[in-house]
């Protein structure tokens, strides 16, 4: 999820420099970039295994993968990577539930 993070947030940071200054792309990148930040902070915290960022972190990854989806459609390549990123991380949160577990 912290590359993921880090992908869609420069990503987001590109559509608000190159984006010509229309509010569409302004809108478009701090979107991306916003949730970029999310996927990094929640990405960070899942490292600590922190079972709330577990929980976090599921819908999260789905939301990138249907936003990577979106991108996929809309013509950008570099969205397969992304969206490879975001089921891995998706299905390691799903099927990791007892490393999230405290410890007695």
């Amino acid at each position: 999820m912290i590359v993921a993070g880090v992908i869609t947030g420069l990503g987001g940071v590109f559509y608000l420099v190159a984006g010509g200054g229309s509010a569409t792309s302004s809108s478009e990148g701090l979107a991306y970039a916003t949730f970029g930040a999310a996927e990094l902070l929640t990405g960070s915290q899942v490292l600590r295994l922190s079972a709330a960022f577990r929980l976090i972190g599921i819908p999260v990854a789905g939301l990138g993968i249907v936003l990577d989806i979106v991108g996929l459609v809309s013509g950008s390549r570099w969205q397969l990577l992304a969206i490879l990123l975001h089921a891995v991380a998706f299905v390691g949160l799903v099927t990791s539930a007892e490393a999230f577990r405290r410890r007695g």
